[in-house]
Parts: structure tokens; sequence; C-alpha cells
């Protein structure tokens, strides 16, 4: 026998992925690198709920909530990831990345931001914040290259992301 929720049942009923808000800011010094970086994330806390010994034994800081945040595969010398815990009243649990997809979204779209402000090329952003990992730098060429993102397109934009996740270096062209 196999059970399911009808869609009403599972709204009714299910848990899902937190909401969050995102404050984001960066330091640049005299030759536009970035050399601060806060982010700021409001969402439910996830572990407290799913696992309330691991929640303790961090400091009460929501590791699945705040996964991403912490921008350590770019080359960033000050760097300050906040946790600012809400209780919204909706029942929240780990939905597949949980902290990964929206942190790493926020971090990636305000880092296009800077660089269109600062009149840099968004790969060559990634790439001078990736100094110091050949592996992704790497990684990051190889889609630039196999994309042909380099290649004018009038009247045409393209997006580029990198994201590190659990070691996984991943670069995309949209």
């Amino acid at each position: 026998m196999k059970v399911l929720w009808t869609r009403e049942d599972d709204v009714k009923n299910g848990r899902f992925r937190p909401l969050s808000v995102h404050y984001l800011r960066a330091g640049l010094d005299g030759a536009g690198r970035i050399v601060a970086w806060q982010h700021r994330v409001a969402c439910d806390e996830i572990t407290a709920f799913q696992d309330p010994v691991r929640y303790k034994g961090g400091g009460e800081r929501d590791f699945l909530a705040m996964a991403g945040s912490e921008l350590r595969t770019y080359d960033i010398p000050n760097r300050l990831s906040e946790q600012l815990p809400q209780q919204t009243g909706i029942r929240t649990s780990s939905l597949r990345g949980i902290g990964f997809g929206p942190n790493k979204f926020a971090t990636e779209a305000f880092l296009d931001e800077i660089a269109v402000r600062h009149g840099i090329d968004p790969v060559d952003l990634r790439l001078q914040l990736l100094k110091n990992t050949p592996r992704g730098q790497a990684v990051v060429r190889e889609v630039v290259a196999m994309s042909d993102y380099r290649r004018a397109r009038p009247g045409r934009g393209l997006g580029f992301s990198f994201i590190d996740y659990s070691g996984t270096m991943v670069a995309a062209v949209a």
C-alpha cells in the first residue's frame, strides 16, 4: 500500500524550507579588492529542532540555516557571518541544501552588484577571489571556455555563478 498526501494535506501538515532575509555589506580597498564581508541572515532555526544536541554543542549556531554564508572558498581576509534567529511560526525542516541555496544566491547576486558598480567583469571578480584556490579557478576557466562566455551577444546578457558545496566546486553560466 502506498499512501500519498494530497497537495492540500502536504501544505496543511508538512514542513517547509525556512524563509530567509539577507543583509550583505562589503568593504573594498583602494585597488577595488574586497577586503571585508558581512552576511547577516534572518531565518527560522532548523538545527535546534532537528538535531538539538549538535545545535547546543555548536554554540547554538544553526549550521543548516547558515551553510554557505561563511565564504570559505573566496579569499576575503575579514569575514563575518551572522544569524538572527526568527520565530515565524512556520513548521520548518531540512529540504536539500537548506542554507546553501538561499545563502549562495544572495552571495553571488551581491558579488554581481559589486562587479557592476565597480566596472569589473563578474568572472574576473570570482577569479580574483579564488586566487588561493587553483581548483576553483580551473573550474571557472573551464566553464567560461565551454560556454564561450566572453563572446559578445548584442541585446543579450549572461549570468555567472560559482559555488563550493561540500568540497564540490561548481560554476554555471546562464
